[in-house]
């Protein structure tokens, strides 16, 4: 599941629309569900509960999803005292990091990162 709701991403320099990105996505993945509409904090848990895997740079997704132990790909800045005071913790969760935008993250980092996860999955 992959929790965002921005209109435009650019990945590579390339400006993409939303659906691109999650189509670059699915290609690493089986199956994804895109989900923009939160209806609560109730309804955000329920999905969560049964996702696989969730990607989001939302720190309440993150931490929601680490307190259900769900396998999760977070998106943090490099600003290095949020990211001290608030990054997660489980060993089935991977971080990217990026300077300045979200935007900036490429989808090779993205791509490693969701093979770590299934790595750590194994083990």
């Amino acid at each position: 599941m992959f929790f965002g709701k921005r209109k435009k991403y650019s990945f590579n320099n390339d400006t993409l629309t939303f659906d691109q990105v999650t189509h670059s996505i699915k290609d690493h993945l089986i199956r994804l569900l895109v989900y923009t509409i939160l209806g609560g904090i109730i309804a955000i848990i329920a999905i969560i509960k049964r996702t696989n895997l969730i990607l989001s740079p939302d720190t309440s997704i993150v931490h929601i999803t680490e307190g259900l132990k769900k396998p999760l790909l977070a998106f943090y800045s490099n600003n290095e005292k949020n990211y001290a005071e608030w990054h997660p913790i489980e060993k089935q969760t991977e971080v990217v990091r990026y300077k300045e935008i979200l935007n900036s993250i490429s989808m090779e980092e993205v791509s490693k990162k969701l093979k770590d996860i299934k790595c750590n999955l194994l083990v």
